[in-house]
């Protein structure tokens, strides 16, 4: 059990020769101390009875001070000793200071989805928001809170998803949204790194690993026959499908380019034979050389777009969709008629492969490497921050070299 004593610290000496006067806790070996009342010169302290003497200006007040500060950490070290829970100082900082805490783990979260709408952050936001709601599906108590989110409840929560449909893949993301709430947790000193649930480690007992949560769905990108057909599909006769085929293409000879991505391009990030744009998921900045089939689909879509619209794709409209929340509901809508879309494609060229938006980034890759192109292009091209799908973190590479490679697509 932690123990506490009132002194006057001498290792510190303040500039008119006094000390500190500190209430100090110890435990197993560690010291936390709180400056609690006046300083004093040696002759004003009784360290015996850890009290001020009869020297020091008005001590009988200031050692009536004294006790009350000595009996609120005994009381807040009797009160984490009698929960039964690891006495941490955290714990006693946030009781003795009056940080105030969260009621429960879901009051906790809907902080950090408030925090996250006020910076703007509207995706992780919702991924936060979904994953409250699974919670709350699982355990609908008020009374959750941090450290109860242990092994047994985790697995629970897994059993209770997988019930309810969710693939791996889908589990994984709640996981990782929850790990990172816990880790929140730990920062704002809400919860000891002793009830941390995770790990990365196979057998640690008694810990979570998502790792485990591999999902089955494999991506694969299209064999170059697939693409030429997608290169040669006819709209004339399925107008509806054009700008879907676009879309495709484009993120295929962009490098990968995402559908977020392609939604928030504007025509002053296109500078001559270049477009420059930031990667949104890694914040990354990329540059993609124009190729004749970009500079084609750019020019079909510059010729249909309303000219007070700052954005390239009509997607997004600069004059309707202003607040990040509009955007992203509008992205989300497109996506879905996107994807609709390249299936209705697939249907009628005959393509065996699945075929999603997300297949064009793969396609892009699977292609560069079949003609022999070094992983470290290929990373640069997908601007990947620090990547095991492409080995590791990679140096930046000159735009000449990466240019060459637009040429065999």
């Amino acid at each position: 059990m932690a123990t506490s004593k009132i002194l006057q610290y001498r290792h510190k000496t303040l500039k008119d020769g006094t000390h500190p006067i500190v209430l100090q806790i110890i435990h197993n070996e560690k010291a936390k101390r709180y400056s609690i009342a006046r300083p004093c010169l040696p002759e004003q302290w009784n360290p015996n009875k850890e009290i001020y003497g009869s020297k020091m200006p008005n001590y009988k007040n200031l050692n009536f001070l004294l006790t009350k500060e000595r009996k609120k950490v005994n009381d807040i070290i009797t009160k984490l000793a009698d929960s039964e829970k690891p006495f941490t100082f955290e714990a006693l900082d946030r009781l003795y200071k009056g940080i105030a805490r969260p009621t429960s783990l879901y009051g906790f979260i809907e902080t950090l989805i408030q925090e996250l709408a006020e910076k703007g952050r509207i995706g992780n936001k919702n991924v936060y928001l979904d994953t409250l709601r699974a919670l709350k599906a699982y355990k609908s108590t008020n009374s959750l809170q941090p450290e109860d989110i242990d092994y047994n409840f985790l697995k629970g929560f897994e059993h209770f998803l997988t019930k309810r449909g969710t693939g791996n893949g889908g589990i994984s993301v709640y996981m990782r949204t929850l790990r990172a709430i816990i880790n929140e947790a730990i920062n704002r000193s809400y919860l000891h790194r002793d009830f941390y649930p995770f790990t990365k480690s196979k057998d640690e007992k008694g810990k979570y690993n998502i790792r485990k949560l591999k999902s089955k769905y494999n991506p694969r990108g299209l064999s170059l026959l697939d693409i030429e057909k997608i290169k040669l599909f006819d709209t004339d006769l399925y107008s509806h499908l054009r700008r879907s085929q676009f879309y495709f293409l484009f993120s295929y000879f962009s490098g990968g380019m995402n559908f977020t991505d392609m939604a928030y391009l504007e025509s002053k990030e296109i500078r001559g034979e270049r477009i420059n744009y930031n990667r949104r998921k890694v914040n990354t900045g990329l540059s993609v050389y124009i190729s004749e089939p970009i500079r084609n689909i750019l020019d079909y879509f510059v010729s249909i777009k309303p000219t007070e619209n700052n954005y390239i794709f009509p997607i997004l409209d600069s004059e309707i969709h202003k607040s990040p929340q509009q955007q992203k509901d509008r992205i989300k809508k497109c996506l879905k008629e996107y994807n609709l879309n390249v299936k209705e494609i697939q249907r009628q060229l005959g393509i065996q492969d699945n075929l999603t938006s997300y297949s064009a980034r793969h396609s892009f890759a699977q292609t560069l490497k079949n003609k022999g192109v070094s992983h470290e292009i290929i990373s640069q091209k997908l601007g990947h921050a620090d990547l095991k799908t492409t080995n590791h973190y990679l140096k930046r590479l000159p735009d000449d070299d990466i240019d060459k490679v637009d040429q065999l697509l």
